[in-house]
């Protein structure tokens, strides 16, 4: 599934994989759960801003590089609470990657 604001052309060898979708995270998640979905990955920084602010992510995965960008967008943007993970598990890999795995807390 592909999470689009405009249209895009599927090539004809993923078409039976591969499904685009327009909506808000509102509209998106009742409609997986109809497919019987029961994870989805959520990836872009304005795409999992929004799923967050809906309140519909309960679990997430942080990759960290051990490079310093000197601009780009926020991962997170602005909130107006805080919102506290729990950390579940942290994994350190060849050339410097950590990956963090979360669980959404207490809102504050």
């Amino acid at each position: 599934m592909v999470l689009t604001n405009r249209p895009i052309e599927i090539p004809e060898k993923l078409s039976e994989y591969v499904r685009a979708y327009a909506g808000t995270p509102e509209q998106i998640v009742p409609m997986l759960a109809d497919k019987e979905f029961e994870h989805a990955y959520i990836d872009g920084g304005n795409v999992v801003q929004q799923f967050i602010k809906a309140r519909l992510i309960d679990e997430m995965i942080i990759t960290t590089a051990p490079v310093i960008i000197g601009s780009g967008i926020s991962l997170f943007g602005e909130f107006k609470e805080d919102i506290n993970w729990t950390l579940l598990s942290s994994r350190a890999h060849r050339g410097g990657l950590v990956q963090s795995r979360y669980k959404i807390g207490r809102r504050s």
